[in-house]
């Protein structure tokens, strides 16, 4: 992981292995801000995405797989907040059914049961 940081410590997968390895050894503070300064890299993606559909020049940099990987460690860091704007973000199609459980999920643990109850009832529609 070091050599991974030392060769491109730009790249999300690093932290995000960093974080998997924290939270193994059960350093959750330790883990919570690798995948803070993660979620803050896909937040400032996202702003340079819409600024680059402007220039018609779109380039994500961040995977989806690893915004549901990060919105999944957030949720064992109890970062509820953070995982819902990711996994919100990830869910355009709804089609998803990992995205909406999760979604459901994190919004049961954040209290707010009225959107956990959509969730749940756009998942439940999905599958059926």
């Amino acid at each position: 992981m070091k050599l991974g940081a030392e060769i491109d410590s730009t790249c999300v997968d690093v932290d995000l292995q960093c974080a998997n390895y924290l939270l193994f050894r059960d350093d959750t503070d330790g883990a919570r801000q690798k995948l803070l300064n993660i979620y803050n890299r896909v937040v400032e993606s996202k702003k340079s995405e819409i600024a680059a559909e402007e220039d018609e020049q779109y380039d994500s940099t961040v995977s989806d797989e690893v915004k549901t990987q990060a919105a999944k460690f957030l949720i064992e860091v109890d970062c509820f907040k953070e995982s819902i704007e990711l996994l919100t973000d990830l869910n355009e199609t709804g089609k998803d059914q990992e995205v909406l459980y999760l979604l459901a999920y994190c919004n049961f643990k954040a209290k707010t049961y009225s959107e956990c109850a959509s969730w749940l009832d756009d998942y439940d529609n999905l599958i059926k």
